[in-house]
């Protein structure tokens, strides 16, 4: 309901969004209000017949000058847990949230902007058994409840109009709290609580001159957690402090040739040592439709301070938890891509593709390995370096348009990741593959527009064979699975109905996901199962019916 867009920079770190980071950066765009409206969206769902209802809200307020907005949105979402294989513990969770916000901006001048954003999310997520229970009634219940209070003051300005010199800066804090329960048998002392304390802030400096642009920057950021399960003395508390300064230059040699190059110094309070960053980009056009480019980035992942890995799962009636060790040090990254891409913009069949070719060479990988129980009887894994690892691959993009009415668009990449030596992901169990990562994979979306009021689109993932940890409990060792192949396919239709002139736009949606019903069959089953051997579609074949009002 809040996000206007989704960018993804690839490869390594990111010298403006953060270096922390060693495949790529995902950069969340919310929106913001342009024009006096609103917004109400609803859906009804069923998961193999169980019910996931969603409502979100959208209302915007615009001034007629422009000079100042606010948006108000909201969500709703219920969702019933769904047990696949009738044995009475869920494969999808129960899912109740409820979430709330609201953004605004005000021009303090014609070339200046303020803009101040707060909200507020609630959700409660259960899966296991006796539902209708306190989570210690069931014979397992992995229960996650989270409180987050956010928001954001940012201020951006023009200083000059003759070049561009943008000045901005931002300030911004979370709050999170989070009361969990990861137990079996009926464990009154498997609760536990979390409290994270996230205070961020920065500043961006832009000059143009000509053919060059510069960015400079720096940004800051303090993490406080405390992360506890009473009943087991176990408390983890933990301040982490990250500071980075950047530079990056983009420089027009010639007007078929552009190349962008930044740099980014970051000071981890959990490393020794500041981390160099540099990432370099190339754009040569050869012709209109054709360019080529390449780019190099490197990249670092700290140790967390706190993940989902601290108490992940049960297995075979016992909790799975995930220590780090002490000597655990920052995974490191050098990303390597080169891509050709050909866009023929014909007005009768516009079409395109993209070739990329991608290398990633990982030092000192995090991996997991088995460790001896602990006072409790859980079962540990540790979290530690390895020796190295690479990823390479291929993928091809196409985009068609066979008319009007008709497009297409579709990709396929095919990888290999594997570690530099075999890895212990159980005791006495050797691998060299990166687990639960395929070797191929891919999507396609063909949309028909039939009728300017009618629309029907086609839409599939293709998820190759990979090999997933399986752990002793419902089956008698453990064993290291190929998984079977999946195509996932979704249709929608989209109908808008025409109320009139002065009335609301309608749109009616519904369709199905995971028409062929692709999913997996080979769930543990009962109270000894291995919550975490999940892979393939996140849902099996569901059916949905929808409709927006906006005016």
């Amino acid at each position: 309901a809040m996000i206007d867009r989704v960018e993804v920079v690839r490869g390594g770190g990111s010298a403006l969004y953060g270096g922390n980071a060693i495949a790529g950066t995902v950069n969340v765009i919310t929106r913001e209000p342009i024009n006096t409206g609103f917004e109400v969206s609803t859906s009804q769902a069923f998961i193999g017949g169980e019910p996931d209802r969603n409502v979100s809200v959208n209302t915007s307020f615009v001034r007629a000058d422009q000079l100042a907005g606010l948006s108000v949105f909201g969500v709703v979402r219920d969702r019933n847990p769904y047990d696949h294989d009738g044995d009475g513990f869920s494969e999808i969770t129960l899912l109740k949230n409820r979430s709330v916000g609201v953004r605004g901006f005000y021009r303090t001048g014609p070339m200046s902007k303020a803009t101040v954003e707060v909200h507020r999310v609630y959700e409660n997520r259960r899966g296991g058994n006796r539902f209708e229970f306190e989570p210690h009634e069931a014979d397992i219940a992995e229960a996650l409840t989270h409180r987050v209070w956010g928001g954001s003051f940012a201020y951006e300005t023009l200083l000059a109009t003759d070049r561009l010199h943008m000045l901005s800066a931002y300030v911004a804090a979370r709050k999170t709290d989070r009361d969990s329960y990861y137990g079996t048998g009926r464990d009154p002392d498997a609760y536990g609580f979390t409290e994270n304390r996230t205070l961020s802030g920065g500043a961006k400096y832009s000059l143009g001159t000509g053919r060059s642009e510069w960015t400079f920057g720096l940004d800051a950021q303090t993490d406080r957690l405390e992360d506890a399960m009473p009943a087991y003395d176990r408390l983890l508390d933990q301040t982490v402090n990250l500071v980075g300064v950047y530079a990056q230059n983009e420089y027009r040699v010639s007007d078929p040739l552009s190349v962008l190059f930044g740099l980014r110094m970051d000071a981890h309070s959990m490393m020794d040592d500041p981390v160099w960053n540099p990432r370099l980009n190339a754009l040569y056009r050869v012709t209109d439709q054709w360019q080529v480019r390449a780019s190099g980035a490197m990249g670092f992942r700290a140790p967390q301070a706190f993940d989902e890995d601290l108490h992940i799962e049960s297995v075979g009636g016992e909790a799975l938890l995930i220590h780090l060790t002490p000597d655990l040090g920052p995974e490191r990254s050098h990303s390597f891509s080169t891509s050709l891409d050909y866009s023929n913009t014909d007005r009768i069949l516009p079409y395109g593709f993209t070739l990329e070719g991608f290398y990633t060479r990982l030092r000192d990988p995090f991996i997991l390995e088995e460790g001896p129980q602990d006072a409790d009887g859980n079962k540990i894994l540790l979290k530690k370096n390895g020796d190295g690892a690479v990823v390479k691959g291929i993928t091809l993009d196409a985009r068609l348009f066979f008319s009007r009415k008709l497009e297409f668009q579709g990709g396929l990449t095919v990888q290999s990741s594997l570690y530099d030596a075999p890895v212990a992901w159980a005791d006495g169990l050797f691998s060299n593959q990166i687990l639960r990562t395929p070797n191929v994979y891919g999507y396609y979306t063909a949309i028909y527009q039939a009728h300017p009021n009618f629309g029907v689109s086609v839409s599939g993932i293709y998820t190759g064979p990979m090999y997933a940890p399986h752990y002793a409990g419902y089956i008698a060792e453990d064993r290291l699975e190929k998984t079977p192949s999946f195509w996932e396919t979704n249709v929608k239709f989209d109908v808008d109905v025409a109320l009139g002139a002065r009335m609301p736009e309608l749109e009616l949606q519904f369709g199905v996901q995971n028409l062929w019903n692709q999913y997996q069959r080979d769930f543990d089953r009962g109270e000894e199962r291995d919550a975490g051997y999940v892979y393939g579609p996140g849902r099996p074949r569901t059916f949905y019916l929808g409709f927006n009002v906006a005016y």
